[in-house]
C-alpha cells in the first residue's frame, strides 16, 4: 500500500462533505418537481438522491463501529451535515453526556482524525497518494 499524503486526504474528505448541502438541495428541488407531475425519476435527480445517502451511510457505518468512530461520526455529522460551527459542535457533543466536555482545540483535532477515517470508509475514493 502506498503511502499516504494525509493533508490532501483530510482536505479531499472535507470537500467532499462540504458539497452534502448542495446535493441535498437538488434531491430536495427534484422531488418537488416530481410532486408536481407524473414523469419518472431523472438521472440527476437519482444521482442527488445517490450522493446525499452516500455521504450518510458511510457517517452510519462510522456510527457502528467501536469507540472512538461514534464520536468521529457526531462531529462530521455536526459540522458537514447539520452545519454546525466548531463551538456549536463542541456544545452538541457535550450535551450528548456520552463523550464529556470537549475543547474547540480537540474538537479540530478530532475532526481530522475524521476526515481522515471517514476517506477510509467512503466507497467513492478519497485517498490522496504522495
Amino acid at each position: 500500500m502506498a503511502p499516504i499524503n494525509e493533508p490532501a486526504t483530510i482536505q479531499q474528505a472535507k470537500q467532499f462533505l462540504q458539497a452534502y448541502p448542495i446535493w441535498q438541495a437538488q434531491a430536495a428541488g427534484f422531488s418537488q418537481t416530481l410532486a408536481t407531475k407524473t414523469h419518472p425519476a431523472t438521472s440527476a435527480a437519482s444521482q442527488a438522491d445517490f450522493e446525499c445517502q452516500l455521504r450518510l451511510k458511510t457517517l452510519a457505518a462510522m456510527r457502528s463501529l467501536a469507540e472512538p468512530d461514534p464520536l468521529y461520526a457526531e462531529i462530521l455529522t455536526d459540522r458537514f451535515i447539520k452545519q454546525l460551527s466548531i463551538k456549536q459542535t463542541c456544545v452538541a457533543i457535550t450535551d450528548l453526556k456520552k463523550y464529556g466536555y470537549l475543547t474547540e482545540r480537540s474538537c479540530n483535532r478530532y475532526q481530522n482524525k475524521a476526515l481522515l477515517l471517514f476517506a477510509y470508509a467512503c466507497p467513492r475514493n478519497l485517498i490522496v497518494n504522495q
